[in-house]
């Protein structure tokens, strides 16, 4: 898979699986999310939650919990 923001079929994929996810009232994460603009696009359209390097790097696991706080607090 390219990039949902650059490729429109991927786009009508992802899209397409929100929408879907949404109407089952399921919770949906986004993985693989590496630039504003897919976060930006994923949101619009309504997922719950998103991981992937634009929202954070691999992190020893004692550093978890404070990034997770960070990033909730920072609204990402």
């Amino acid at each position: 898979m390219g990039s949902i923001v650059d490729d429109e079929v991927d786009r009508a994929i992802v899209a397409s699986t929100v929408d879907l996810a949404r109407r089952m009232r399921l919770h949906l994460v986004a993985e693989g999310v590496e630039n504003a603009e897919s976060l930006e696009m994923l949101r619009q359209w309504g997922c719950d939650a998103v991981q992937g390097f634009f929202v954070s790097r691999p992190v020893p696991v004692d550093e978890v919990v404070p990034v997770v706080r960070a990033l909730d607090a920072a609204r990402v």
